[in-house]
């Protein structure tokens, strides 16, 4: 195998399972065209500059690994050969030799995914930098944070999850709208559930979400949760049985779209919320919506870790200027309208 091979026979093949993907409906719809926000504009010739550094990056990594492929994968497969002689003697070249080049193939596919593993990441985090940086200058004033720590007891004391074993954060934006802390992130959290049959064992659950907290909202002391219908019915229980929420009858405009929980001492300031707004969340943008200790919490849960906002793309593609500038105007728009949505729930 050469090393120009290496590459282009793993872009065809992933370029295969992709357009696979988008053929049986995987992959979502590419969005309608919209006109370009003018602040992504403004930032046109550094995004050219940057597009141009991670095509270079790009380059760089392929030539690395192809140059790595060419010395590795041989020497993985001629040693998978000579193990297999060495313990089946020299038979198993012609006796099995199909499943001899299979277990080979097998061998360099791993070699291949473990070589590329190291260079992947550092172009996916590379592209999400960048990425993240333009969304964050474009929202004025914001900070972008690639990977940040997310406290768990922050988590915990929200009034929502059962016992939360691990979070992950993904493309933290923090910033400042009319002189309300706000921040924006993706998160992975697992939470641990109790079988009926096994009540010593846990099982994870995880919930994978983009999150975005508002420092405003009802007062502190009111706590309530409101759940759209495809929620694991377990959080439903959580909120009940571990943090002490009860049923909030909800009003007929809000009812087909959440089913809401509250403190005792919390029903009538509810009554401060807007009920157009958080109608507007449940029927067009399902999401978990909190408001707990003066914070409004929105979760929007997602289906999968790739197809998500600031998401780069594969290093085996080339770097197209204008499809970075779209995708980052589709993510930008994103997170305006639904950080305009859930800040309009609480009038104040």
């Amino acid at each position: 195998m050469s090393g120009v091979s290496a590459t282009r026979l793993w872009a065809s093949v992933m370029g295969g399972i992709v357009s696979m993907g988008a053929s049986i409906g995987i992959a979502p719809q590419p969005p309608e065209p919209a006109q370009p926000d003018p602040r992504i504009a403004a930032q046109q010739p550094e995004l050219e500059r940057a597009a141009d550094a991670l095509e270079e990056l790009r380059s760089e990594i392929c030539a690395r690994l192809d140059r790595r492929a060419l010395v590795v994968l041989p020497l993985v497969a001629l040693g998978v050969v000579v193990l297999l002689v060495a313990l089946y003697g020299w038979r198993v070249l012609t006796w099995g030799l199909l499943n001899t080049g299979l277990l080979v193939l097998i061998a360099v596919a791993v070699a291949w995914l473990l070589l590329q593993r190291g260079p992947a990441r550092v172009f996916r985090q590379t592209m999400r930098t960048i990425m993240g940086r333009s969304i964050a200058s474009a929202m004025g004033g914001f900070t972008h944070q690639l990977d940040p720590a997310i406290s768990h007891d922050t988590l915990r004391d929200w009034p929502l999850f059962p016992r939360i074993t691990e979070v992950t954060g993904h493309d933290l934006l923090t910033g400042t709208i009319d002189g309300q802390d706000v921040s924006i992130a993706r998160l992975h959290i697992d939470y641990h559930i109790r079988t009926r049959r096994e009540r010593n064992r846990r099982i994870a659950q995880p919930l994978h979400a983009i999150c975005i907290r508002i420092d405003a909202g009802l007062p502190q002391h009111v706590s309530a949760v409101f759940l759209p219908d495809m929620i694991d019915i377990r959080i439903h229980r959580a909120i009940t049985k571990t943090h002490g929420l009860e049923d909030h009858t909800m009003p007929a405009d809000l009812a087909p779209h959440f089913r809401a929980y509250a403190a005792p001492e919390s029903h009538a300031v509810l009554q401060l919320l807007d009920r157009d707004a958080l109608a507007e969340i449940g029927a067009n943008d399902p999401a978990i919506v909190v408001f707990h200790a003066g914070q409004t919490i929105a979760l929007f849960p997602l289906g999968s870790d790739i197809f998500v906002p600031l998401a780069a793309q594969p290093y085996w593609r080339d770097i197209d200027r204008a499809q970075l500038v779209a995708q980052l105007n589709d993510d930008l728009r994103l997170f305006e309208r639904r950080l305009a949505r859930v800040s309009a729930t609480f009038r104040g």
